[in-house]
């Protein structure tokens, strides 16, 4: 694998995992658009659709580690039951992380990494269609047969999302222009929007998913997350386009939070028209030890049932913050012996303003601590 200076990937061999805008695997573009580089996902396979050397657990269990090409296929339904295939788009690079069989379902998950480029292309396919169709095994350029392939000597060009913002952006736009033109998308109304970022609102510093360590054993599985701050309030930005720009009256777009350990400050945005920024704000809460928790964001279904959009869930880890709980602690202890030698001065009698001064001093302390240890 290798990705030279002009952003141009190569790979002698990679893996193209395909998903169609048949419900309800249409959504899965919607979700590969929005969330961004460094998270997770996972494409779900039926037996049927794999050819015979992917039937075989221990060639499965290789693929891990493997690049791979995530792919929206437009198909549709003939009346003999075949899927025909109009158009190949290729969203974006992946790498398996994990894959397995449960059942009749081959799970593949991936870890998501940089876009596909795209040019601005008014009509017609799109410009990598030719590209990929030619390295499609001969039963499947037409029609669906495979969805999960090898492909050797691979290459095309990429723009990764440590790239300049707006080009990412605009590239986000040519992708979503192409698969916004698929009649599935249309019909169903599809409303597309990308992760543009999360920043600590004090300092402005973007947050970026890391990978941790959540089970320690002898493979040390890993979950990607966004890794906030206790006690620390933060700004979601999420860039929204609906293709035909009309809807009938605003959509509630919002975050549903654990709010044990997460607090909605502002948990709702309006979708109105064609494009728009889309922000939320939220705090964390005040907690001494690491935790796991989660943002989901969700369109409410009161007057949007008639369209589709990217509901994922994004995992963050909260962390604790053992310091402040220390410092507050030893803030109470201190105010508290304060007061307790000023009360016993005075109970001897000995009242003086050095006396009613440490009073005061250990009543404000203890104050002090007692504020920043409840604080949430």
């Amino acid at each position: 694998m290798k990705i030279n200076n002009i952003g141009e990937f190569m790979s002698s061999e990679i893996l193209f995992l395909l998903t169609s805008t048949q419900e309800p695997y249409i959504k899965d573009a919607l979700d590969l658009l929005f969330l961004p580089s460094g998270l997770e996902y996972r494409f779900r396979y039926r037996r049927k659709w794999l050819s015979e050397q992917f039937q075989d657990k221990q060639i499965v269990k290789k693929l891990k580690n493997m690049n791979a090409l995530l792919i929206h296929i437009e198909s549709k339904l003939l009346n003999n039951g075949a899927y025909k295939i109009t158009e190949f788009i290729p969203i974006r690079r992946g790498k398996i992380i994990d894959i397995k069989y449960y059942g009749e379902i081959l799970w593949v998950a991936f870890s998501l990494e940089d876009w596909i480029k795209y040019t601005n292309n008014e009509v017609g396919l799109n410009q990598h269609h030719d590209y990929i169709k030619s390295l499609t095994p001969n039963d499947s350029k037409e029609y669906v047969k495979q969805i999960l392939y090898f492909v050797q000597d691979f290459k095309i060009e990429c723009i990764s999302d440590s790239d300049n913002e707006e080009e990412i952006i605009a590239n986000w736009f040519n992708i979503v222009k192409e698969i916004s033109k698929l009649e599935a998308h249309k019909s169903m109304n599809s409303i597309f929007t990308k992760f543009i970022s999360i920043k600590n609102l004090k300092n402005g510093k973007k947050i970026l998913p890391i990978r941790n360590i959540y089970n320690i054993s002898e493979d040390n599985s890993l979950i990607s997350s966004f890794n906030f701050n206790s006690n620390t309030e933060y700004l979601i930005e999420i860039l929204q386009y609906c293709a035909n720009g009309k809807i009938d009256e605003p959509i509630k777009f919002k975050i549903v939070l654990d709010e044990k350990n997460i607090i909605n400050l502002k948990q709702e945005d309006l979708i109105q028209g064609r494009y728009d920024i889309l922000k939320f704000v939220i705090k964390t809460s005040a907690i001494e030890d690491d935790t796991y928790s989660y943002i989901q964001f969700v369109k409410d279904e009161e007057n949007s049932k008639k369209y589709i959009i990217s509901e994922p869930f994004i995992i963050v880890k909260i962390l604790g913050n053992k310091l402040r709980i220390l410092l507050s602690s030893l803030s109470i202890f201190i105010g508290l012996l304060l007061t307790g030698i000023s009360s016993q001065i005075i109970e001897k009698g000995v009242i003086s303003q050095g006396t009613l001064v440490i009073s005061v001093i250990g009543g404000i302390i203890t104050t002090i601590g007692t504020y920043y240890l409840r604080k949430k």
